[in-house]
């Protein structure tokens, strides 16, 4: 059996209060198909769906500013890929086989680019300190800080416009990164995830050969390109372990990557450094 048989989706839409939920499996009727993005970017990623031969009532509850939640897997291994709000209804089209499609895309976690502040904080303020007046002030809840480094401003510092653009630099400036995991904003270094680390060879999920990113100039392999059987538990900074002969050895992280399901493959692909 391939993964398309064995594979299961489930999509729940609340619109107000009420909640429909849809679910493909090979052995129903209704088909599902989603692409879905994450990265160590300070934007909320994205997630389409695309559902087929809805009903007219069905597609009235497809509405902007309804909450998703997307999950997928396998058998009795289901988990949630991604969960947010709807940002952008397409509108409905057709094949002229009598196939119509209805998409729609959904942010996961808060957009907060639009969040601008006026704020002059004391001289010799630690970066800690700023990343916590500036989220503060904006409303910006950041639901982990591990800075890599300590960072002080003998001068103090300043910000006259964008929370989110000097969150980012600050988290920079002390060796780390501002990123949504799960919908949460999170400051962290990628590579420091306490999740365990998945183990993966051509046995056991990995899809060809991992493809490598970059070399130094010692030639050591800063990461690769994956493809995997999908895998609801992969997002930013999940370890992975790779048992092959063209890329293994220690374990990686990942720094971005998508899940999708094209109506034939369920598939997990990402870049690990």
């Amino acid at each position: 059996m391939t993964d398309q048989f064995l594979g299961k989706i489930r999509l729940e839409i609340t619109t107000g209060e009420h909640k429909s939920t849809w679910e493909y499996s090979s052995f129903g009727t209704l088909m599902i198909n989603f692409t879905s993005s994450f990265s160590d970017d300070s934007e909320p990623s994205s997630t389409t769906v695309d559902i087929f031969n809805l009903s007219q009532d069905s597609q009235n509850f497809i509405q902007k500013g309804s909450y998703v939640v997307l999950s997928a897997g396998y058998q009795d291994d289901i988990g949630v890929i991604s969960e947010g709000t709807i940002n952008y209804v397409y509108p409905r089209t057709s094949d002229g086989n009598g196939e119509i499609k209805s998409s729609f895309t959904f942010l996961e976690g808060e957009d907060y680019s639009k969040k601008e502040i006026n704020l002059s904080l004391s001289n010799g303020i630690s970066a800690q300190d700023v990343i916590t007046r500036v989220s503060q002030a904006a409303g910006i809840p950041i639901s982990e800080i591990n800075l890599q480094k300590e960072k002080s401003y003998s001068d103090g510092y300043s910000v006259e416009g964008s929370a989110m653009d000097a969150l980012t630099e600050v988290a920079e400036d002390a060796g780390s990164k501002l990123f949504y995991k799960r919908g949460r904003i999170i400051i962290n270094a990628v590579t420091n995830s306490s999740d365990n680390a998945l183990v993966y060879d051509a046995q056991h999920g990995l899809i060809g050969f991992p493809q490598p990113l970059d070399w130094s100039s010692d030639d050591d392999i800063a990461g690769y390109s994956v493809e995997l059987l999908l895998n609801h538990r992969i997002t930013v900074g999940q370890g992975i372990k790779l048992n092959s002969r063209y890329g293994g050895g220690g374990i990686y992280h990942f720094r971005n990557g998508e899940h999708s399901f094209d109506g034939t493959s369920f598939r997990t692909t990402g870049e690990i450094i």
